[in-house]
């Protein structure tokens, strides 16, 4: 209880000194200050008000998937045809494509330019990257993103090497 409520108050307080902050900003804005980086302040305005907005609106977590329940129905070794029959309870979930599941696609394409124009190297530190910003953004590092970028990044180098060869076997 003691812990809930010391959390409260430090919740409370950060949202008193970004309150501030946020004023104290949008005066400098306001002010047109000599030497004063107005982009930046601007940026720090801008990353207050989400974490304000963050404070008042917070994400909901995503729930945990719960493994499948036992039905209780024995095993009868028949092959799986994909058909439900009358012991298999139909729960209503479609298995997805790990490539078509999310922007994988663009990944995938997005590796291939950079594999061909570049190196795997560079697919591989952009595939990072772009893992990197989803991180920063209060997202989870996707490795099946970082694979679709690098498996594209592959892609564009062999693509780029086979035009290397033709070009330097063409008569």
């Amino acid at each position: 209880m003691e812990q809930q409520q010391q959390s409260k108050n430090s919740a409370e307080a950060y949202r008193g000194f970004l309150l501030q902050r946020r004023a104290t900003l949008q005066t400098l804005l306001a002010s047109d200050a000599e030497g004063v980086d107005l982009a930046a302040a601007s940026d720090e305005l801008d990353l207050v008000e989400y974490q304000l907005q963050l404070m008042d609106n917070p994400r909901p977590q995503p729930e945990e998937q719960q493994p499948p329940a036992d039905t209780g129905t024995p095993d009868t070794g028949t092959p799986d045809t994909g058909t439900p029959d009358s012991s298999t309870p139909d729960t209503g979930t479609v298995k997805k494509n790990w490539f078509t599941e999310s922007n994988r696609r663009l990944h995938f394409i997005g590796g291939i330019g950079v594999g061909f124009l570049f190196t795997l190297p560079a697919a591989i530190g952009c595939a990072a990257g772009m893992e990197f910003k989803d991180r920063q953004w209060g997202g989870r590092w996707d490795w099946l993103d970082f694979a679709a970028t690098a498996l594209g990044g592959l892609a564009g180098q062999l693509l780029q090497a086979g035009l290397i060869y033709f070009l330097l076997n063409v008569q």
